[in-house]
């Protein structure tokens, strides 16, 4: 090339040493200089995402150099291999996480963030106290594990309940006698428990005699 303001390509990355030689009718001068060569990085982060587990295998990719996981949100963030795009992330709670994919080529960087809408699927585990008397009250408390935020669905079999919505703790009775069943699902962000069920026995009123 003998144009001083030539443009050059390589095909590799790398450092490359280019030397510019003058040669006026056979005195001749030289001077090199080094250029280093490296491929703009294309970070991808994956496509945001929601689940009923609080691990997600992640989906990230990079065209060049290494990349790098980090992450915020309600909980802590734990990832099995930040360097690895398509690690296994955990958290420490339900909650949205913001995780960003970012990707280094000797100083070329690039970065994606995805956006997961993680949830543990709640339980629905509760205990109902035994009544004693013919139109007693059974305490009811729920024992499971749900967020605040959870929507509780109580089935009361016609029982009165107080208040009857809610995590609770409940008071519940029947007017009539017999076995009534109280059951429950909890469900959070489009995750459900299975059910649960207690049987509660209304007994009959005691029988009194006038002698």
């Amino acid at each position: 090339a003998s144009n001083p303001n030539t443009s050059v390509s390589v095909t590799n990355d790398g450092i490359y040493t280019f030397i510019w030689t003058v040669d006026n009718n056979g005195c001749t001068n030289t001077s090199q200089n080094q250029v280093s060569f490296y491929v703009q990085p294309v970070a991808g982060a994956g496509t945001d995402d929601a689940i009923c587990s609080l691990s997600y295998n992640l989906q990230g990719s990079l065209t060049a150099g290494v990349g790098t996981w980090t992450g915020s949100g309600p909980g802590t963030v734990y990832f099995n291999g930040a360097n690895n795009p398509l690690a296994t992330v955990t958290v420490g709670t339900t909650g949205q996480y913001n995780l960003v994919w970012s990707v280094d080529n000797h100083g070329c960087t690039d970065a994606d963030t995805v956006v997961l809408l993680l949830t543990q699927t709640p339980t629905s585990t509760f205990t109902a106290d035994t009544i004693n008397c013919s139109g007693g009250t059974s305490m009811i408390t729920y024992t499971g594990l749900a967020a605040a935020s959870a929507t509780y669905t109580w089935s009361w079999d016609g029982g009165n309940a107080i208040p009857g919505t809610g995590a609770g703790p409940h008071v519940v009775s029947w007017t009539n006698t017999g076995v009534h069943a109280v059951s429950l699902t909890v469900s959070l962000n489009g995750c459900t428990s299975s059910p649960t069920s207690i049987n509660l026995l209304n007994p009959e009123p005691m029988a009194t005699s006038i002698v």
